[in-house]
Order: C-alpha cells, then sequence, then structure tokens
C-alpha cells in the first residue's frame, strides 16, 4: 500500500484532500454546465438572457413626457404569447433536472418567438406614432426649445451610454440596448424632419461606436459625416 493512500492520511490530510476533490468537481460542473449553454444557445439561436428577458420584451417603449397616452394607437398587446412564454419557464424552474438544467432553452423557444415578433410588430407600431407626434410637437416649439429638445435626446443617449460602458450583467444590457435604439429612432426622425442640427453624439450609430473617452466625458469631436440625415 502507497503512503500516498487515504487509509495512511492523517484526519487533516483526509479532509483537505476531499475538500480540494469536491471543489476540483464543482468547477469541472461549473465549466462544463457553461459550455453546454454556449452549445445550446448556437443551436438555437438565442441566448439564456434572451429567454429570460421576456418580461421586459413584454414592457411597452417608453413614451415622451409630454405625449398623451391618447396618441398611442390601438395596438394587439401581446398577452397570450407572453402567458405561454411565462408558463413555459416557470415549469421549466420549477421541475428542472440536474441532468438537463438548460431544458427549457429549447422547450421555450417556440411561444418565445411569437412573443418576440408580436411585441416587435407592436412596438415598431407605436414608435411610428411617436416619431410623428414628436416631429409635430417640436415644430410648434420656438427655435431655441427646438434645439433644447434635441439637446435632451443627446443628454439621454449620453447617460445611457455611461452605464453601458459600466454594466456587465447580460439582462441589464439588452434592456439598455433596446432602449438605445429606440431613442436612436426617434433622434433619426426628429433630425430628419424638423432639419434641426445633430449632436455629435448622436451621429454615431451604436452605443459601441462611441470612443471611450466620449463616454467618460471627454471633450466630442464633430464627425466627418453625420448618420442622422
Amino acid at each position: 500500500m502507497s503512503l500516498k493512500d487515504p487509509l495512511w492520511l492523517g484526519e487533516n490530510e483526509d479532509k483537505i484532500q476531499y475538500h480540494n476533490f469536491v471543489q476540483r468537481w464543482m468547477d469541472f460542473r461549473k465549466h462544463t454546465i457553461r459550455q453546454r449553454l454556449r452549445e445550446g444557445e448556437r443551436r438555437q439561436g438565442y441566448t439564456w438572457a434572451q429567454l429570460h428577458n421576456y418580461k421586459e420584451d413584454y414592457c411597452l417603449p417608453k413614451l415622451p413626457p409630454d405625449m398623451p397616452v391618447t396618441a398611442v394607437p390601438q395596438v394587439a398587446t401581446c398577452e397570450l404569447y407572453f402567458n405561454w412564454v411565462d408558463r413555459c419557464v416557470t415549469q421549466g424552474i420549477l421541475n428542472m433536472r440536474a441532468r438537463w438544467p438548460l431544458a427549457r432553452l429549447q422547450i421555450c423557444k417556440p411561444n418565445w418567438t411569437l412573443l418576440r415578433r408580436c411585441c416587435k410588430r407592436r412596438d415598431a407600431a407605436i414608435l411610428q406614432a411617436v416619431e410623428q407626434w414628436e416631429a409635430d410637437h417640436v415644430k410648434r416649439l420656438s427655435p431655441q426649445y427646438q434645439q433644447e429638445y434635441v439637446d435632451d435626446l443627446d443628454q439621454k443617449l449620453r447617460y445611457l451610454s455611461y452605464i453601458d460602458a459600466r454594466t456587465q450583467d447580460e439582462l441589464d444590457l439588452l434592456r439598455l440596448k433596446r432602449d438605445v435604439e429606440d431613442l436612436k429612432r426617434r433622434a433619426k426622425y426628429l433630425v430628419k424632419k424638423t432639419r434641426l442640427t445633430p449632436s455629435p453624439y448622436l451621429a454615431y450609430q451604436h452605443p459601441e461606436d462611441i470612443p471611450y473617452y466620449i463616454k467618460e466625458g471627454g471633450d466630442m469631436p464633430i464627425p466627418r459625416q453625420t448618420t442622422l440625415g
């Protein structure tokens, strides 16, 4: 019998060996689950975070502060599809098995896809109404307040990009991405209809295109070509 056999180890050494074994097993299991998750996401065509962000997807787009609710068109609520996804995810959590911890990524995909499509059509109709109302609203303002309105959109985008540079959570990044896309769409339409001068900050198509030093509050160079005109 070897001196390295557990039977020859003292009590402390035995505990240390057992602890190391458990720790290695847990690390291996975490790595395996993470690898299986990435493979499942590639296979299904969407991510674990996107599935569990369904409640945020169901929420309506944010409206301008002065926009009345009556200006929002009657659109589909997508409530039926939301209930399907909510039931699927909830049951997947309650009935999760150690052998198949990621099963709901595949099981809930059909319902999630229906909800996603419905919400996209709904949000597109709402944002179109927002764009039209916002353009008419800004045209009725004085030239000074018109430019201030555009500058306010610029400040909002600055703030969202500031958060984006410091956020690590995938769900928070998805919510932030949606707000940024809606804001960019509103700003692009507003500048096009009012012929106002777009802020240099709004000339970037995506938050990740904005230089880091601008996100940190540095000087803002004017781009050679605006993308909002």
